[in-house]
């Protein structure tokens, strides 16, 4: 169903701000109507001042902010899917506290209890300026557009970033692993976004380390949910299917069991079927294969015909690196035109092989995220490196892509901080009202609403700076046994604190080992369940 949203509309929606319950502030002015999805809009606020006082008050230091305004119950959500229209602001909280520049900034949490015209309840997030819009628009935009090749370095400087995001998201931080510190092992669960495509990557300034081409963002977080860790996963939950994010981007273990999709009956195997950090890599390597034929691309069409290529293929290439000792020759990978000669006359084997290795139908050989940073980073110094010491010494600078060369050069270090009075962050209560719950820190999905429903009512009163009433919703569907039981496990933790914090998490680390051994035991033997899903 379309989003009932007019042209009309457009200019109505950038005007809007006198009629928010939380806005931007004095000053603000709706500038520009950024676009239009299934699900919501988009439009970019700037500071422009207003009164004689206002003027003489010190410019804030964010001048540009993209308000982002949704539908808070879209009839396009797919009812398996689990989606609600409050994800994107609850994940993009959560995302945002890993500090990461490659990842979008969100101020604030949602905003909840104002309606717009024909969209009726509507929830708005506020979001980052990018001003090089999105890597979307670097691909052909129809058959007759001839885009010349993107430069290898500026190529390398978009996997890089992607990385980097892919990265954090696993990570939850951009910093690396310094000498001496304990080795990374793992968390219980994953961030999957499910949604990476060029659309979904912004380009924000450029700056002392992106001087050439505009450091890269990923974004939209509407779609991404956590999974269980990969070690956590057996073939059937990694294999399950999702009714999130573009099919035509849709990662191999996504695809295999896509209702009426063509994977099913092609005959090509999956055997070991995983989500999460793995399929971001995937994604990652779909979008750098989009970007090096500046074509929009389908991974996966409905009808699979000849799949064994085009679509799925073993690797002509052969590999640069020794580092990983993968054979690209022994496995299947997505790529699609990467051995074309046009394009192997034109980039690197180090470039084209490492999107093949991101590209491998297997997800247990694709790079894990700290190996994937490592070498799109090597590959990036070794493009500067053939610069000279002087920049472009040696050889011809390439063209900076029209219209990246306009983009400003900021400093490098620490970005604003946004007025307090965006950080807003509405939780809804079980009883169907919002608080506004900026005190406490965010929470993976699915857990707030039974943490704080747990909470003695003078402590929800204590960290609610105001309570709105929520739009009326369908009764909520009854709990799985497993949804029962983490529901009584947060609720646990939220009253009796650290005892019973104590226990929640002996009984993980319990399902942790039991999930992790389970793949040792032979078909004939079996143990008693115990986890807490």
């Amino acid at each position: 169903m379309a989003l009932p949203f007019l042209q009309t509309d457009k200019q109505k929606f950038l005007d809007s701000q006198a009629k928010w319950s939380k806005g931007l502030g004095e000053g603000w002015k709706g500038t520009k109507f950024l676009g239009m999805g299934c699900f919501g809009v988009t439009g970019l606020w700037e500071y422009q001042g207003g009164s004689l006082a206002d003027l003489c008050k010190k410019k804030p230091g964010i001048t540009k902010v993209v308000v982002k305004m949704a539908q808070v119950y879209p009839s396009a959500f797919d009812p398996k899917s689990g989606r609600t229209a409050l994800d994107e602001g609850e994940i993009g909280r959560i995302v945002t506290g890993f500090n990461s520049k490659h990842l979008i900034r969100q101020f604030g949490g949602n905003r909840v209890g104002d309606q717009f015209s024909e969209m009726e309840d509507v929830v708005r997030v506020f979001l980052e300026y990018c001003p090089g819009g999105s890597l979307h628009a670097l691909l052909k935009q129809a058959d007759s557009d001839d885009p010349k090749p993107i430069p290898e370095i500026d190529l390398w400087q978009i996997f890089d970033c992607l990385a980097r995001g892919v990265y954090a998201m696993e990570r939850e931080t951009e910093e690396m692993n310094v000498p001496g510190a304990p080795a990374y092992t793992g968390r219980d669960e994953e961030l999957m976004h499910c949604d990476l495509k060029p659309d979904n990557v912004f380009l924000g300034y450029r700056d002392n380390e992106h001087s050439r081409f505009p450091i890269s963002k990923i974004a939209d977080f509407g779609e991404a949910l956590f999974v269980d860790s990969y070690d956590l996963q057996d073939d059937e939950s990694g294999a399950k299917y999702l009714e999130r994010g573009a099919p035509a981007f849709k990662p191999p273990e996504e695809a295999i069991n896509k209702p009426f999709g063509g994977w099913q009956k092609s005959g090509i195997p999956l055997l070991h079927a995983r989500k999460g950090t793995c399929s971001n890599i995937w994604q990652v390597g779909a979008i750098m294969n989009a970007m090096i034929l500046r074509a929009h691309m389908d991974f996966n069409p409905d009808e699979i015909k000849n799949a064994n290529p085009p679509l799925v293929n073993i690797s002509k290439l052969r590999s640069p690196s020794a580092q990983r000792q993968i054979n690209l020759g022994s496995q299947l990978n997505h790529s699609q035109g990467l051995e074309d000669k046009v394009i192997t006359d034109l980039y690197t084997a180090q470039l084209l092989t490492l999107i093949q290795e991101c590209l491998f139908r297997e997800p247990e050989y694709r790079p894990k995220c700290d190996e994937l940073v490592e070498y799109a980073n090597l590959g990036l110094q070794k493009a500067n490196k053939e610069l000279g010491p002087s920049g472009w010494a040696s050889v011809t600078e390439p063209e900076i892509v029209d219209p990246y060369d306009k983009v400003p050069i900021l400093s490098s270090g620490t970005p604003p901080e946004p007025p307090t009075s965006w950080k807003v962050a509405h939780v809804k209560l079980p009883t169907g009202e919002f608080v506004d719950a900026r005190d406490l820190e965010p929470v993976r999905k699915g857990m707030l609403s039974s943490a704080l429903d747990a909470l003695p009512s003078s402590f929800v009163a204590r960290i609610s700076r105001s309570t709105t009433p929520g739009p009326k919703t369908p009764p909520p569907s009854p709990l799985s046994p497993g949804g029962l039981a983490k529901t009584v496990a947060n609720g646990l933790v939220g009253m009796a604190g650290v005892g019973a914090k104590y226990i929640f998490d002996a009984a993980v680390e319990q399902s942790k080992k039991r999930k992790r051994s389970a793949a040792n035991l032979s078909s004939s033997e079996k143990e008693d369940e115990f986890e807490i899903i």
